[in-house]
């Protein structure tokens, strides 16, 4: 541990760590965000080599573990000696497997309640405690049920049907999540899989609630991120998603996009999301992840402009800023509109402490601007492409996407080898990015313009890919191993854009099919 003077300023702890790799996966330099105005001064525990020597410099103390945090029992020890010789203010993370220690550290610590306390904080990190609160605050959820043994879950797809959903109740990144389509699919999981996470060797024998069982709801996920002063939203980024990160692990696309301020969706998003908060317990300064469901949507189906009601369903909330490649959309997205925005994790962190945002916030955010005055307004979306089992033998060049308004960033390089979703590292092979306008005045529409731009570029990615098995000598392409077939009519909003791309590879425009190629 790296001591430096003590300072009368407030002194803030953060509790860092890389976590599951991302895209957007970066160390931050926190000290950047302060200025001497701020009278704020930096502790911070992280792993290792993930403090950067400016802010090795610039602490009062530091610490970089191994094995790192989240599974870093000697965390609190090492917590309680920084205190003793340097007054912990405020405990800062945006881990979610921190969110519960940090609020049993600021009780320890005797903390002055500045963040969430553990019972508040386990109001969004466990799904059944967030889940029952919603519920009897009157917020729709769908039907839900706490695992303590397999006769939970007989009664309760007996009950409720199939499909059903298995999760652990504070997992993170859909790891450990089960779907039951079936009976047959139901007791399959319950003789090879309910009681594989136990540990025998440390004498964990039985489940102790740490699952919960959920009626699958079919429909389109929306996700709300935003931030709360004493559980009112100052500002809010709602996005839809473009299938869901459950999906990702199961080998298919998974993307986001901004809702712009000028759809209508906005505003049902941010008043859904103020009425969870209002029965949620209430933090001084809150930053949130917030995922729906619309049931009242089929998931895919694409909207053409006019108004429809939405069916809102809670999935799950976190007090956290989100993860993946949503910050930088956000980023994208703000510097777009605000000249002298820097970055979203330094908003995220100076919010989160009590501080004004170094920099102005544009009111396409601000849930007390006047909808009159978005006609037009900037969309931004992203689509990643997953890796597929075997080795990776072609991935396109960078700059040879033929597709308008997208950018295209390959992630993985020829010779990756894949074999299958793994949490502890990236399993995207791609990212696409699209930036649009949307213009009431011209019937457009942000979610049918960008989600069909963006599929446009998949389908162009997936002629260009090749992968191989070594067990089989087979090529194939990401789609098509999915066994998917995309139907163009789709993409008729807008015909220059599919004519072109048929134009350059020859395609037909009622009906693409790819078809794998053994080789002999």
């Amino acid at each position: 541990m790296q001591l430096r003077t003590e300072s009368e300023y407030s002194h803030v702890l953060i509790l860092d760590d890389m976590g599951t790799p991302s895209v957007d996966s970066k160390i931050s330099t926190f000290s950047k965000f302060l200025n001497e105005n701020d009278k704020v001064k930096l502790m911070i525990i992280s792993s290792v080599g993930c403090i950067t020597e400016e802010d090795k410099q610039k602490s009062l103390a530091w610490l970089e573990l191994d094995p790192y945090p989240t599974r870093n029992g000697l965390l609190e020890v090492h917590v309680l000696e920084m205190h003793s010789k340097y007054r912990i203010d405020k405990i800062y993370t945006h881990q979610e497997e921190l969110v519960l220690r940090a609020a049993h550290l600021r009780e320890l610590l005797g903390i002055e309640k500045d963040g969430l306390y553990s019972g508040d904080a386990l109001c969004f990190r466990d799904k059944y405690v967030m889940k029952k609160i919603a519920h009897e605050g009157g917020f729709p959820c769908p039907k839900f049920k706490k695992i303590m043994t397999p006769s939970d879950i007989v009664a309760f797809t007996n009950c409720n049907g199939y499909p059903a959903i298995i999760k652990p109740s504070m997992g993170c990144a859909s790891a450990g999540v089960h779907v039951l389509h079936c009976k047959e699919e139901r007791d399959f999981y319950l003789k090879n899989e309910f009681y594989k996470a136990l540990d025998e060797l440390n004498g964990q024998l039985d489940h102790s609630g740490d699952l919960i069982i959920e009626k699958f709801v079919k429909g389109t996920m929306y996700h709300v991120n935003g931030f709360a002063k004493d559980g009112v939203i100052q500002y809010c980024w709602p996005f839809k998603y473009f299938n869901n990160n459950l999906d990702f692990t199961m080998g298919k696309t998974y993307g986001n996009l901004l809702i712009s301020r000028s759809n209508y969706k906005w505003n049902i998003l941010f008043d859904n999301a103020q009425k969870l908060l209002n029965v949620l317990p209430k933090s001084k300064n809150l930053f949130f992840h917030l995922e729906l469901f619309d049931e009242d949507q089929e998931v895919g189906a694409y909207s053409c402009g006019e108004e429809k009601q939405m069916n809102l369903l809670m999935c799950e909330i976190a007090a956290r800023k989100p993860g993946g490649s949503i910050g930088n959309l956000i980023d994208n997205f703000q510097i777009e509109n605000n000249e002298n925005w820097t970055s979203f994790t330094e908003f995220v962190f100076r919010v989160s402490i009590g501080l004004e945002p170094n920099q102005k916030i544009t009111s396409l955010c601000d849930p007390q601007a006047k909808f009159d005055s978005f006609s037009v307004t900037p969309s931004i979306a992203d689509l990643m492409i997953p890796l597929q089992k075997g080795r990776l033998t072609n991935i396109p060049f960078q700059e040879t996407c033929p597709v308008k308004n997208v950018q295209y960033i390959p992630i993985s390089k020829v010779g990756t080898c894949y074999q299958g979703y793994n949490i502890n590292k990236v399993n995207t092979s791609s990212r696409f990015v699209c930036r649009l306008k949307s213009d009431l005045k011209n019937n457009f529409n942000d979610e049918t313009e960008s989600e069909m731009v963006l599929r446009l570029a998949c389908k162009w990615f997936e002629l260009e890919v090749k992968y191989s098995l070594s067990t089989a000598n087979i090529e194939f392409d990401a789609e098509t191993a999915n066994g998917d077939v995309i139907d163009m009519k789709k993409f008729d909003v807008d015909n220059k854009i599919a004519n072109v791309f048929n134009e350059k590879f020859g395609l037909n425009h009622q009906i693409l099919k790819l078809e794998a190629n053994q080789k002999n």
